[in-house]
């Protein structure tokens, strides 16, 4: 069983939130920040998504040309942590397309700050190249207490079998969605674990 999500942005324009939950979406998480740019759909986003009953989380796309707690910090300043674990979307690659020496320490900074300021355990979304980088940098990044990871794997609705575990899947990325204007970021969470997005401390 899957319990089915979808990421949005100032990318969605549009959104037919009500028809998301008629067609089974139970999640979402909105952009907050990209760097420390504000997105300005995130609150829309967040309220018309809690009006029709889905739960809704925010995210930030975390930018290696800027510091990686006063990303969190701005963050933290629009961030909805009221339902949703709180999400860092890790991605960019350096010149040559190479995962950054550094991703790990820096996201890693990111992740502790959250932490402390809100006593929220945070997810790391990264690809299973990305995540394996990382974890090659900082070894503790994926540990037995390690920071959870939100695998971007677009293979379908399916659980990969990769090795490594992660609590959610993004499985899509840049395709229509029925009734929805636009292109969309679909994500689950596998086997009934929604929980595992849920807020804890």
């Amino acid at each position: 069983m899957i319990t089915k999500g979808v990421d949005l942005s100032v990318y969605q324009q549009g959104v037919h939130y009500a028809q998301l939950r008629t067609d089974g979406f139970v999640f979402a998480y909105a952009r907050a920040y990209d760097g420390l740019v504000a997105d300005p759909s995130h609150d829309g986003h967040v309220g018309c998504c809690r009006a029709v009953g889905i739960a809704a989380g925010s995210y930030q796309y975390l930018e290696w040309s800027s510091d990686p707690v006063a990303q969190a910090d701005k963050f933290l300043t629009t961030a909805t942590i009221a339902e949703l674990r709180p999400v860092v979307d890790v991605e960019t690659l350096s010149a040559g397309k190479a995962v950054p020496p550094d991703a790990a320490q820096r996201t890693d900074a990111w992740c502790e700050r959250v932490k402390r300021m809100c006593g929220i355990e945070p997810i790391v979304y990264a690809s299973l190249y990305y995540w394996r980088a990382m974890c090659g940098q900082l070894p503790s990044l994926g540990g037995a207490t390690g920071w959870d990871w939100w695998l971007a794997d677009y293979c379908g609705p399916t659980h990969p079998i990769i090795g490594q575990p992660y609590v959610a899947h993004q499985y899509a990325g840049n395709v229509p969605l029925a009734g929805q204007p636009g292109l969309w970021d679909l994500d689950c969470v596998y086997d009934d674990n929604f929980d595992v997005l849920r807020v804890r401390s």
